[in-house]
Protein backbone atom coordinates (compact mmCIF):
# COMPACT_ATOMS: atom_id res chain seq x y z
CA UNK A 1 0.00 0.00 0.00
CA UNK A 2 2.75 2.23 0.83
CA UNK A 3 4.69 1.87 -2.39
CA UNK A 4 1.49 1.70 -4.16
CA UNK A 5 1.22 5.71 -3.11
CA UNK A 6 4.95 6.68 -3.36
CA UNK A 7 4.40 5.14 -7.10
CA UNK A 8 1.32 6.85 -7.76
CA UNK A 9 2.27 10.76 -6.26
CA UNK A 10 5.86 10.54 -6.12
CA UNK A 11 7.66 9.91 -9.66
CA UNK A 12 8.69 12.98 -11.15
CA UNK A 13 11.14 11.55 -13.98
CA UNK A 14 13.00 13.89 -16.34
CA UNK A 15 14.83 12.37 -19.07
CA UNK A 16 14.67 9.55 -21.73
CA UNK A 17 16.99 7.50 -19.48
CA UNK A 18 15.67 8.05 -16.03
CA UNK A 19 11.87 6.95 -17.56
CA UNK A 20 13.45 3.89 -19.13
CA UNK A 21 15.28 2.94 -15.80
CA UNK A 22 12.02 3.24 -13.57
CA UNK A 23 10.26 1.62 -16.25
CA UNK A 24 12.57 -1.97 -16.14
CA UNK A 25 11.76 -1.72 -12.43
CA UNK A 26 8.19 -1.39 -12.28
CA UNK A 27 8.10 -4.09 -14.80
CA UNK A 28 9.32 -6.72 -12.57
CA UNK A 29 6.62 -6.28 -10.34
CA UNK A 30 5.06 -9.23 -10.09
CA UNK A 31 1.45 -9.53 -11.43
CA UNK A 32 -1.53 -11.80 -10.80
CA UNK A 33 -4.77 -12.52 -13.54
CA UNK A 34 -8.11 -11.95 -12.89
CA UNK A 35 -11.03 -12.81 -15.24
CA UNK A 36 -11.67 -10.30 -17.62
CA UNK A 37 -15.66 -9.68 -15.56
CA UNK A 38 -13.37 -8.82 -11.85
CA UNK A 39 -11.82 -5.24 -12.97
CA UNK A 40 -13.83 -2.67 -14.40
CA UNK A 41 -13.19 -2.74 -18.62
CA UNK A 42 -10.92 0.41 -19.22
CA UNK A 43 -10.49 0.18 -22.65
CA UNK A 44 -10.36 3.57 -24.45
CA UNK A 45 -10.72 5.17 -21.38
CA UNK A 46 -8.61 8.77 -20.98
CA UNK A 47 -6.18 8.48 -18.85
CA UNK A 48 -7.23 11.62 -16.91
CA UNK A 49 -10.64 9.94 -15.73
CA UNK A 50 -10.67 8.54 -12.41
CA UNK A 51 -9.67 5.57 -10.86
CA UNK A 52 -10.72 3.04 -7.75
CA UNK A 53 -7.21 0.57 -6.48
CA UNK A 54 -7.94 -1.73 -3.65
CA UNK A 55 -5.10 -1.91 -1.85
CA UNK A 56 -4.81 -5.02 -0.07
CA UNK A 57 -2.28 -6.15 2.82
CA UNK A 58 -2.13 -10.14 3.07
CA UNK A 59 -1.06 -12.00 6.03
CA UNK A 60 0.93 -14.20 3.32
CA UNK A 61 4.16 -15.54 4.98
CA UNK A 62 6.59 -15.11 1.60
CA UNK A 63 9.55 -13.40 1.98
CA UNK A 64 9.38 -14.04 6.57
CA UNK A 65 11.61 -16.37 7.78
CA UNK A 66 10.57 -18.94 9.91
CA UNK A 67 11.61 -17.82 13.18
CA UNK A 68 10.36 -14.23 12.87
CA UNK A 69 7.95 -12.74 15.82
CA UNK A 70 5.10 -11.98 12.87
CA UNK A 71 4.34 -15.80 12.44
CA UNK A 72 3.76 -15.97 16.47
CA UNK A 73 0.07 -17.56 17.13
CA UNK A 74 -0.59 -17.61 13.13
CA UNK A 75 -1.63 -20.34 11.02
CA UNK A 76 -1.34 -20.81 7.49
CA UNK A 77 -4.85 -19.16 6.69
CA UNK A 78 -4.33 -16.54 4.28
CA UNK A 79 -6.38 -13.39 5.28
CA UNK A 80 -6.15 -9.39 4.25
CA UNK A 81 -4.98 -8.01 7.29
CA UNK A 82 -5.86 -4.46 6.25
CA UNK A 83 -7.63 -3.37 3.17
CA UNK A 84 -8.23 0.08 1.43
CA UNK A 85 -9.99 1.62 -1.48
CA UNK A 86 -7.75 4.36 -2.91
CA UNK A 87 -8.98 6.81 -5.29
CA UNK A 88 -7.45 9.16 -7.87
CA UNK A 89 -8.66 11.99 -10.02
CA UNK A 90 -5.37 12.66 -12.53
CA UNK A 91 -7.69 15.59 -14.01
CA UNK A 92 -8.49 17.09 -10.66
CA UNK A 93 -5.57 16.22 -8.32
CA UNK A 94 -7.54 14.57 -5.87
CA UNK A 95 -6.97 11.55 -4.19
CA UNK A 96 -8.88 9.62 -1.22
CA UNK A 97 -8.57 6.82 0.88
CA UNK A 98 -11.34 4.75 2.72
CA UNK A 99 -10.20 2.06 5.25
CA UNK A 100 -12.19 -1.32 5.07
CA UNK A 101 -12.44 -2.54 8.43
CA UNK A 102 -11.70 -6.50 8.37
CA UNK A 103 -14.08 -7.59 10.67
CA UNK A 104 -16.92 -6.07 8.37
CA UNK A 105 -19.42 -8.50 7.71
CA UNK A 106 -20.93 -9.22 4.22
CA UNK A 107 -24.06 -11.37 3.95
CA UNK A 108 -23.40 -13.05 0.80
CA UNK A 109 -20.45 -14.24 1.72
CA UNK A 110 -21.91 -15.04 5.43
CA UNK A 111 -18.77 -13.86 7.13
CA UNK A 112 -15.92 -11.02 7.49
CA UNK A 113 -14.60 -9.31 4.36
CA UNK A 114 -10.92 -10.08 5.12
CA UNK A 115 -12.38 -14.13 4.63
CA UNK A 116 -13.42 -13.34 0.80
CA UNK A 117 -9.80 -13.53 -0.04
CA UNK A 118 -8.78 -17.31 1.31
CA UNK A 119 -11.70 -18.72 -0.32
CA UNK A 120 -11.97 -16.99 -3.81
CA UNK A 121 -8.87 -15.19 -4.04
CA UNK A 122 -7.93 -11.77 -4.73
CA UNK A 123 -10.00 -11.89 -7.58
CA UNK A 124 -13.05 -13.27 -4.75
CA UNK A 125 -12.43 -9.88 -2.56
CA UNK A 126 -12.59 -7.61 -5.74
CA UNK A 127 -15.26 -9.20 -6.47
CA UNK A 128 -17.17 -9.04 -3.08
CA UNK A 129 -16.08 -5.80 -2.49
CA UNK A 130 -17.76 -4.16 -5.96
CA UNK A 131 -20.83 -5.92 -5.43
CA UNK A 132 -21.10 -5.23 -1.67
CA UNK A 133 -20.21 -1.15 -2.01
CA UNK A 134 -21.19 -0.63 -5.16
CA UNK A 135 -18.79 0.61 -6.40
CA UNK A 136 -16.17 -0.03 -9.25
CA UNK A 137 -12.87 -1.44 -8.94
CA UNK A 138 -10.49 -0.77 -11.63
CA UNK A 139 -7.13 -2.22 -10.56
CA UNK A 140 -5.94 -4.04 -7.17
CA UNK A 141 -2.01 -3.76 -5.30
CA UNK A 142 -1.34 -6.56 -3.27
CA UNK A 143 1.44 -5.85 -0.47
CA UNK A 144 2.60 -8.50 2.22
CA UNK A 145 4.16 -7.80 5.74
CA UNK A 146 7.93 -8.73 3.95
CA UNK A 147 7.04 -5.81 1.36
CA UNK A 148 5.62 -3.16 3.97
CA UNK A 149 8.88 -4.09 5.99
CA UNK A 150 11.47 -3.66 3.36
CA UNK A 151 10.04 -0.53 2.26
CA UNK A 152 9.85 1.20 5.81
CA UNK A 153 13.64 0.18 5.92
CA UNK A 154 14.39 1.40 2.64
CA UNK A 155 13.20 4.87 3.62
CA UNK A 156 15.24 5.12 6.92
CA UNK A 157 12.27 4.19 9.25
CA UNK A 158 9.19 6.54 9.24
CA UNK A 159 9.32 8.95 12.31
CA UNK A 160 6.07 9.06 14.33
CA UNK A 161 5.43 11.70 17.32
CA UNK A 162 3.69 9.77 20.64
CA UNK A 163 2.44 12.64 23.17
CA UNK A 164 2.67 9.35 25.47
CA UNK A 165 3.70 5.63 26.40
CA UNK A 166 2.13 3.33 24.09
CA UNK A 167 2.02 -0.33 24.21
CA UNK A 168 0.64 -3.32 22.99
CA UNK A 169 1.31 -7.09 23.97
CA UNK A 170 -0.49 -8.91 20.95
CA UNK A 171 1.80 -6.98 18.34
CA UNK A 172 4.76 -7.04 20.22
CA UNK A 173 4.57 -3.26 20.04
CA UNK A 174 5.67 -0.67 22.73
CA UNK A 175 7.38 3.05 22.75
CA UNK A 176 8.00 5.97 25.11
CA UNK A 177 6.36 9.65 24.56
CA UNK A 178 8.10 11.65 22.31
CA UNK A 179 9.03 11.09 18.74
CA UNK A 180 10.45 7.89 17.69
CA UNK A 181 11.60 6.90 14.02
CA UNK A 182 10.20 3.83 13.02
CA UNK A 183 11.93 0.53 11.77
CA UNK A 184 10.08 -1.71 9.41
CA UNK A 185 8.93 -4.03 11.82
CA UNK A 186 8.15 -1.05 14.93
CA UNK A 187 6.05 0.22 11.56
CA UNK A 188 4.55 -3.08 10.98
CA UNK A 189 3.80 -4.29 14.63
CA UNK A 190 2.08 -0.32 15.12
CA UNK A 191 -0.15 -0.13 12.20
CA UNK A 192 -1.17 -4.36 12.92
CA UNK A 193 -2.07 -3.26 16.41
CA UNK A 194 -5.32 -4.42 17.82
CA UNK A 195 -4.98 -3.70 21.37
CA UNK A 196 -3.46 -0.16 21.40
CA UNK A 197 -2.74 0.91 25.23
CA UNK A 198 -1.79 4.74 26.01
CA UNK A 199 -0.65 5.19 29.50
CA UNK A 200 -2.47 8.43 30.10
CA UNK A 201 -2.66 10.16 33.72
CA UNK A 202 -0.66 7.33 34.88
CA UNK A 203 -3.28 4.89 34.15
CA UNK A 204 -3.38 2.26 30.86
CA UNK A 205 -5.92 3.14 28.76
CA UNK A 206 -7.02 0.72 26.08
CA UNK A 207 -8.32 1.90 22.42
CA UNK A 208 -12.20 1.01 22.43
CA UNK A 209 -12.77 2.31 18.94
CA UNK A 210 -14.08 -1.75 17.83
CA UNK A 211 -11.05 -2.02 15.98
CA UNK A 212 -11.58 1.86 14.02
CA UNK A 213 -8.39 3.30 15.79
CA UNK A 214 -5.96 1.01 14.10
CA UNK A 215 -7.15 1.30 10.44
CA UNK A 216 -7.19 4.93 11.35
CA UNK A 217 -3.68 4.24 12.41
CA UNK A 218 -2.98 2.32 9.04
CA UNK A 219 -4.08 5.46 7.13
CA UNK A 220 -2.54 8.04 8.42
CA UNK A 221 0.87 6.11 9.07
CA UNK A 222 0.45 6.08 5.17
CA UNK A 223 0.75 10.13 4.92
CA UNK A 224 3.51 10.31 7.19
CA UNK A 225 5.56 7.19 5.13
CA UNK A 226 4.54 9.25 2.14
CA UNK A 227 6.21 12.61 3.40
CA UNK A 228 9.07 10.79 4.41
CA UNK A 229 9.39 9.38 1.19
CA UNK A 230 9.31 12.67 -0.50
CA UNK A 231 11.61 13.97 2.52
CA UNK A 232 13.90 11.24 1.23
CA UNK A 233 13.95 11.89 -2.55
CA UNK A 234 11.19 9.65 -3.78
CA UNK A 235 10.62 12.14 -6.68
CA UNK A 236 13.78 11.52 -7.64
CA UNK A 237 13.93 8.68 -10.11
CA UNK A 238 17.68 7.04 -8.42
CA UNK A 239 15.85 7.41 -4.98
CA UNK A 240 12.26 5.51 -6.76
CA UNK A 241 14.47 3.04 -7.88
CA UNK A 242 15.54 1.85 -4.47
CA UNK A 243 12.08 2.07 -3.10
CA UNK A 244 10.89 -0.15 -6.22
CA UNK A 245 13.73 -2.57 -5.63
CA UNK A 246 12.72 -2.90 -1.77
CA UNK A 247 9.31 -3.53 -2.49
CA UNK A 248 9.59 -5.81 -5.91
CA UNK A 249 11.93 -8.40 -4.13
CA UNK A 250 10.52 -11.74 -3.42
CA UNK A 251 7.55 -10.50 -4.72
CA UNK A 252 6.49 -8.43 -1.99
CA UNK A 253 4.22 -6.77 -4.32
CA UNK A 254 1.81 -7.97 -6.88
CA UNK A 255 -0.45 -6.05 -9.12
CA UNK A 256 -3.33 -6.94 -11.68
CA UNK A 257 -2.19 -7.55 -15.17
CA UNK A 258 -4.50 -4.54 -16.53
CA UNK A 259 -2.64 -2.31 -14.67
CA UNK A 260 0.23 -1.21 -17.17
CA UNK A 261 3.77 -0.10 -16.16
CA UNK A 262 2.84 3.19 -18.90
CA UNK A 263 -0.38 3.68 -16.82
CA UNK A 264 1.47 3.66 -13.17
CA UNK A 265 3.87 6.29 -14.40
CA UNK A 266 1.38 8.60 -15.69
CA UNK A 267 0.05 8.27 -12.27
CA UNK A 268 2.69 9.11 -11.22
CA UNK A 269 3.70 12.10 -13.07
CA UNK A 270 -0.46 13.33 -12.68
CA UNK A 271 0.46 13.73 -9.18
CA UNK A 272 4.17 14.70 -8.97
CA UNK A 273 3.99 17.62 -6.39
CA UNK A 274 0.65 15.96 -4.28
CA UNK A 275 1.15 17.48 -0.83
CA UNK A 276 0.69 13.51 1.19
CA UNK A 277 -1.59 15.96 3.64
CA UNK A 278 -3.90 16.74 1.25
CA UNK A 279 -4.79 12.79 0.69
CA UNK A 280 -8.51 12.55 1.93
CA UNK A 281 -9.03 10.11 4.63
CA UNK A 282 -11.92 8.07 5.71
CA UNK A 283 -13.02 4.60 6.96
CA UNK A 284 -16.19 2.73 6.04
CA UNK A 285 -18.70 3.62 8.95
CA UNK A 286 -19.63 0.39 10.75
CA UNK A 287 -20.78 -0.25 14.38
CA UNK A 288 -20.05 -3.51 16.67
CA UNK A 289 -22.81 -6.24 16.46
CA UNK A 290 -22.98 -10.48 16.90
CA UNK A 291 -23.90 -12.90 14.16
CA UNK A 292 -24.17 -16.39 15.82
CA UNK A 293 -21.28 -16.54 18.38
CA UNK A 294 -19.02 -14.44 15.84
CA UNK A 295 -18.29 -10.43 16.66
CA UNK A 296 -18.34 -8.33 13.59
CA UNK A 297 -18.52 -5.22 12.39
CA UNK A 298 -21.96 -4.10 10.89
CA UNK A 299 -22.01 -1.38 7.74
CA UNK A 300 -24.12 1.29 8.71
CA UNK A 301 -25.64 2.14 5.38
CA UNK A 302 -27.03 5.62 5.92
CA UNK A 303 -23.63 6.86 7.17
CA UNK A 304 -21.88 5.23 4.67
CA UNK A 305 -23.61 5.66 1.50
CA UNK A 306 -22.16 9.74 1.60
CA UNK A 307 -19.11 8.15 1.43
CA UNK A 308 -19.08 5.64 -1.07
CA UNK A 309 -20.44 8.53 -3.26
CA UNK A 310 -17.35 9.85 -4.00
CA UNK A 311 -15.70 6.41 -4.89
CA UNK A 312 -19.11 5.69 -7.24
CA UNK A 313 -18.19 9.72 -8.86
CA UNK A 314 -21.26 10.89 -8.35
CA UNK A 315 -20.82 12.47 -4.80
CA UNK A 316 -20.61 15.80 -2.70
CA UNK A 317 -16.82 15.56 -2.30
CA UNK A 318 -16.50 18.31 0.29
CA UNK A 319 -14.44 16.70 2.60
CA UNK A 320 -14.07 17.87 6.01
CA UNK A 321 -10.00 18.77 5.36
CA UNK A 322 -11.84 21.80 3.13
CA UNK A 323 -13.44 22.51 5.94
CA UNK A 324 -11.34 25.47 8.32
CA UNK A 325 -13.29 26.41 11.75
CA UNK A 326 -12.83 29.32 14.01
CA UNK A 327 -13.69 27.88 17.67
CA UNK A 328 -14.59 30.46 20.63
CA UNK A 329 -14.90 28.50 23.77
CA UNK A 330 -17.62 30.79 26.53
CA UNK A 331 -17.85 28.51 28.65
CA UNK A 332 -15.46 28.68 32.35
CA UNK A 333 -13.00 25.95 33.28
CA UNK A 334 -14.59 23.61 30.86
CA UNK A 335 -13.55 19.65 31.87
CA UNK A 336 -14.02 18.04 28.75
CA UNK A 337 -11.38 14.98 28.28
CA UNK A 338 -10.57 15.84 24.81
CA UNK A 339 -10.70 19.67 23.34
CA UNK A 340 -12.62 20.21 20.80
CA UNK A 341 -9.86 21.59 18.35
CA UNK A 342 -8.33 17.96 18.90
CA UNK A 343 -11.55 15.64 18.19
CA UNK A 344 -12.34 18.04 15.29
CA UNK A 345 -8.99 18.18 13.29
CA UNK A 346 -8.78 14.13 13.84
CA UNK A 347 -12.46 14.11 11.63
CA UNK A 348 -10.08 16.08 9.15
CA UNK A 349 -11.14 19.35 10.11
CA UNK A 350 -8.69 22.17 9.51
CA UNK A 351 -8.81 24.64 12.97
CA UNK A 352 -7.92 28.24 12.16
CA UNK A 353 -8.09 29.16 15.75
CA UNK A 354 -9.40 28.32 19.41
CA UNK A 355 -9.54 30.34 22.13
CA UNK A 356 -11.39 31.97 24.90
CA UNK A 357 -14.19 34.37 25.10
CA UNK A 358 -14.32 36.64 27.43
CA UNK A 359 -16.18 39.93 28.90
CA UNK A 360 -19.37 37.85 27.06
CA UNK A 361 -20.81 35.49 29.75
CA UNK A 362 -21.23 31.81 28.86
CA UNK A 363 -23.57 30.86 25.83
CA UNK A 364 -26.45 28.94 26.68
CA UNK A 365 -26.50 27.36 23.30
CA UNK A 366 -23.76 25.81 20.94
CA UNK A 367 -23.68 28.24 17.91
CA UNK A 368 -22.61 27.79 14.66
CA UNK A 369 -21.76 30.87 12.42
CA UNK A 370 -21.60 30.68 8.46
CA UNK A 371 -21.74 33.08 5.68
CA UNK A 372 -24.04 31.92 2.66
CA UNK A 373 -20.84 30.41 0.89
CA UNK A 374 -19.76 28.85 3.59
CA UNK A 375 -23.31 26.77 4.07
CA UNK A 376 -21.97 23.46 2.84
CA UNK A 377 -19.21 23.40 5.53
CA UNK A 378 -21.36 24.49 8.19
CA UNK A 379 -23.52 21.60 7.36
CA UNK A 380 -20.69 19.52 7.09
CA UNK A 381 -19.21 20.52 10.68
CA UNK A 382 -23.10 19.97 12.40
CA UNK A 383 -23.41 16.53 11.18
CA UNK A 384 -20.18 16.10 13.50
CA UNK A 385 -21.65 17.55 16.41
CA UNK A 386 -23.29 15.65 19.42
CA UNK A 387 -26.97 17.59 19.76
CA UNK A 388 -28.24 20.23 17.87
CA UNK A 389 -25.92 23.90 18.07
CA UNK A 390 -27.93 27.25 16.96
CA UNK A 391 -27.24 27.35 12.87
CA UNK A 392 -26.54 31.56 12.04
CA UNK A 393 -26.27 32.40 8.55
CA UNK A 394 -24.16 35.70 9.01
CA UNK A 395 -23.89 38.22 6.35
CA UNK A 396 -20.40 39.03 5.36
CA UNK A 397 -18.88 36.37 7.72
CA UNK A 398 -15.58 35.75 6.64
CA UNK A 399 -14.71 32.66 8.97
CA UNK A 400 -17.18 29.91 9.88
CA UNK A 401 -17.29 30.46 13.49
CA UNK A 402 -17.93 27.71 16.07
CA UNK A 403 -19.37 29.21 19.59
CA UNK A 404 -19.09 26.94 22.48
CA UNK A 405 -22.44 27.26 24.86
CA UNK A 406 -23.03 25.11 27.73
CA UNK A 407 -24.97 22.48 25.92
CA UNK A 408 -22.14 21.82 24.23
CA UNK A 409 -21.45 17.55 24.54
CA UNK A 410 -18.80 16.56 22.20
CA UNK A 411 -18.08 15.04 18.49
CA UNK A 412 -19.42 12.03 17.02
CA UNK A 413 -16.44 9.64 15.52
CA UNK A 414 -18.64 9.04 12.76
CA UNK A 415 -21.18 11.80 10.89
CA UNK A 416 -24.32 11.98 10.83
CA UNK A 417 -26.81 11.81 7.98
CA UNK A 418 -27.97 14.77 5.76
CA UNK A 419 -31.24 12.70 6.27
CA UNK A 420 -30.52 13.24 10.20
CA UNK A 421 -29.98 16.84 10.10
CA UNK A 422 -33.58 17.20 8.06
CA UNK A 423 -35.72 19.70 10.87
CA UNK A 424 -32.29 20.91 12.23
CA UNK A 425 -30.20 22.25 9.65
CA UNK A 426 -32.01 25.58 7.63
CA UNK A 427 -32.55 24.63 4.32
CA UNK A 428 -33.20 20.86 4.49
CA UNK A 429 -36.13 19.00 3.99
CA UNK A 430 -38.16 19.66 6.64
CA UNK A 431 -36.40 22.44 8.18
CA UNK A 432 -38.38 24.55 10.74
CA UNK A 433 -39.57 25.61 13.83
CA UNK A 434 -36.25 26.20 16.13
CA UNK A 435 -33.47 26.08 13.40
CA UNK A 436 -35.76 28.31 11.71
CA UNK A 437 -35.78 30.61 13.97
CA UNK A 438 -32.21 29.97 15.22
CA UNK A 439 -31.30 30.56 11.40
CA UNK A 440 -32.40 34.39 11.17
CA UNK A 441 -29.53 36.32 9.60
CA UNK A 442 -27.71 38.23 12.16
CA UNK A 443 -24.68 40.38 12.37
CA UNK A 444 -21.42 39.56 13.22
CA UNK A 445 -20.84 39.42 16.64
CA UNK A 446 -18.42 41.47 18.50
CA UNK A 447 -16.09 39.16 21.15
CA UNK A 448 -13.08 39.25 22.35
CA UNK A 449 -10.58 36.84 22.25
CA UNK A 450 -8.40 35.73 24.74
CA UNK A 451 -5.24 33.26 24.30
CA UNK A 452 -3.40 30.99 26.29
CA UNK A 453 -1.27 34.18 28.01
CA UNK A 454 -4.36 36.27 28.48
CA UNK A 455 -3.72 38.45 26.13
CA UNK A 456 -6.29 39.76 24.25
CA UNK A 457 -6.31 38.40 20.48
CA UNK A 458 -8.01 37.51 17.28
CA UNK A 459 -6.28 34.34 16.51
CA UNK A 460 -4.53 32.26 18.82
CA UNK A 461 -3.04 29.07 16.98
CA UNK A 462 -4.19 25.93 18.38
CA UNK A 463 -1.71 23.18 19.19
CA UNK A 464 -2.47 20.17 20.22
CA UNK A 465 -0.73 16.98 21.27
CA UNK A 466 -3.58 14.51 23.26
CA UNK A 467 -5.42 11.92 22.02
CA UNK A 468 -8.69 12.44 19.96
CA UNK A 469 -10.22 9.54 20.96
CA UNK A 470 -9.66 6.93 23.75
CA UNK A 471 -6.31 4.85 23.02
CA UNK A 472 -5.94 6.75 19.88
CA UNK A 473 -2.78 8.37 18.66
CA UNK A 474 -2.60 12.01 18.90
CA UNK A 475 -3.76 14.51 16.41
CA UNK A 476 -2.62 17.84 15.57
CA UNK A 477 -4.39 20.71 13.32
CA UNK A 478 -3.61 18.55 10.12
CA UNK A 479 -5.57 15.75 11.72
CA UNK A 480 -2.54 13.53 11.32
CA UNK A 481 -2.28 11.10 14.03
CA UNK A 482 1.71 10.61 14.47
CA UNK A 483 2.28 14.13 13.08
CA UNK A 484 4.26 16.07 15.56
CA UNK A 485 2.70 18.95 17.45
CA UNK A 486 3.68 22.47 16.56
CA UNK A 487 7.50 23.47 17.58
CA UNK A 488 8.30 19.63 17.73
CA UNK A 489 10.28 18.13 14.93
CA UNK A 490 10.84 14.15 14.55
CA UNK A 491 13.61 13.24 12.68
Amino acid sequence: MLLGCVGLIGASLYTASTVETVYDDVSSIQRIWVPADVLTDRTNVDPGEPRNILLVGTTENDGIDSGDDLLAGRGNALLADAIMVLRVEPDTGQAYVMSINRDIYVPSIRGKINGAVQFGGIGGLVKVVKEFLDIPIDDFMIVNFSGFRKVVDQLGGVPVYFPYEARDFGSFFDATAGCHVLSGEQALNYVRSRHYEQKINGRWTPDNTNDYGRVERQRDFLVLALGRAIEKGARNPTVLKRLLGAATESGAVTLDTEFTVQQLLDLGQAFANFDPENLQRTALPGNGGMIGEASVILMDDDLAQPILDVYRGNGNTLQPAQVTVEIIDSRVKPTDTFRIDTLLSGRGFKIRSMAQQSNAGVEPRTVLRYSSDQRNGALLLGRYLIGVPVYQEVTGLKKLTLTLGSDYAGVLLQAKTEADMAGTFPGLSGASGTAAAASAKAPAPATTLRGAGGAASGAVTATVAVAPTVGQTPTTISGIYGKPPEGVTCK
